[in-house]
Parts: C-alpha cells; structure tokens; sequence
C-alpha cells in the first residue's frame, strides 16, 4: 500500500496523489493501527487462559467475540475503503491524461 504513494510522491501535484495518500491513511489506521491496537492485545489476553470449563468458555465467547467482531467489521470496512480510494486514484489520474492510442 505504501508504493502507490512512494511513487506518486514524485508527483504529487497529480489528481491521484490525494486519493492515493487517503488510502493510505485509511489502510494503516483502520486495518494495521486495529490489528495491533485493539485485536492483538485481546488476542494475546485469551492466549493467557489455559483452564477452561464449560461455563469458562460460554462467559469468555459472550465477552470475547462481540468485541473482536466489531473490530473486525471496522477493519474490513476500513480496507474495502482504501481499495475503493486507491481503485478511483488509479481511475482519476488515467481519466486526466490525454488520450494517445490514436
């Protein structure tokens, strides 16, 4: 995700560079900031239960997974966004160049 950028920077007075510097941001604070922010740490926090019974493990999963889904949810929206946002910089600096396959 960061190439796109790196290679625009060169450019960056084109029409993709805001897009492509949007996905970018979106992409590392909605998917990697929450990856090691938030679902790591609760990750490694049920690592750290090694005894269960059955009334255990129904307790954990009622906390444990409604949370971790919703982070889940907001990062995958997180990267379907940025790919839309890096899908219309490619369209937006392709629609701005002149026409030269005549």
């Amino acid at each position: 995700m960061t190439l796109p950028l790196v290679l625009k920077v060169q450019r960056w007075r084109s029409p993709g560079f805001v897009l492509t510097a949007l996905a970018l941001s979106v992409y590392l604070f909605g998917t990697i900031a929450i990856t090691f922010g938030m679902q790591g740490p609760m990750n490694v926090a049920l690592l750290e239960h090694t005894e269960f019974t059955e009334l255990d493990i129904a307790a954990i999963r009622d906390t444990y997974e409604s949370r971790w889904n919703a982070w889940h949810r907001v990062r995958s929206f997180a990267a379907i966004a940025a790919f839309t946002l890096l899908l219309l910089a490619v369209f937006r600096e392709r629609l701005s160049r002149p026409d030269t396959s005549l």
